[in-house]
């Protein structure tokens, strides 16, 4: 409450000297939302004279940390709408939380958009995770192995956790066996790395 008391003071001071354009904006944003006040960072992001791709960014990461993923769907078609390009970033918050929540439909549909180029964004490993880690908390452990093949094949040590625990969680103790096996070369393979770099 105390450091919620404080930004509220900082933000008046702010206004009251005309500071609050894009770096001091998107913090204050940044800050509303990931506190749950969306109408306070929803005001702040309205008075930027020109939000850029990271206030868009920063707001759909609030939204989304927050659980509100019709929202960020919203906030997403205004933001392309707007002709702001999204970026990696943008995808990676999006995916993440529907990851947490186990809302598949919700990231297929992003994850597509990255797949098919649709915004001129090619999916990245953390993309990648997060597709993974999902299929793995809602079950379909066999679409891991098909996904993970189509993506070089092996994955990565962050990559083989998630399907680690989603084996736990689903009590596949066979894919866990050759999870495991995956991590731990891995696992070898970055430090050996961490060693010779």
């Amino acid at each position: 409450m105390g450091a919620l008391d404080r930004a509220l003071k900082f933000h008046v001071e702010i206004e009251r000297k005309g500071f609050l354009e894009k770096d001091v904006g998107n913090t204050l944003i940044d800050f509303y939302a990931k506190h749950g006040m969306f109408a306070e960072a929803q005001s702040v992001f309205e008075q930027l004279s020109t939000p850029d791709v990271v206030s868009w960014n920063v707001l759909i990461s609030g939204y989304a940390q927050q659980g509100e993923i019709m929202n960020v769907g919203n906030i997403f078609d205004k933001m392309v709408g707007h002709g702001i390009q999204p970026t990696l970033v943008t995808f990676v918050n999006i995916l993440k939380p529907c990851s947490q929540k186990g809302l598949f439909d919700e990231a297929q549909i992003y994850y597509e958009a990255t797949l098919n180029k649709v915004y001129g964004v090619l999916p990245t490993t953390e993309h990648h995770n997060c597709i993974i880690d999902l299929l793995g908390r809602v079950g379909h452990l066999d679409k891991v192995v098909t996904m993970i093949n189509k993506i070089q094949g092996y994955g990565n040590l962050v990559m083989w956790h998630g399907v680690l625990d989603a084996c736990r969680q689903w009590g596949n103790l066979e894919f866990a066996k050759q999870a495991f096996q995956h991590a731990l070369q891995w696992l070898y393979f970055e430090v050996l790395d961490e060693c010779l770099g």
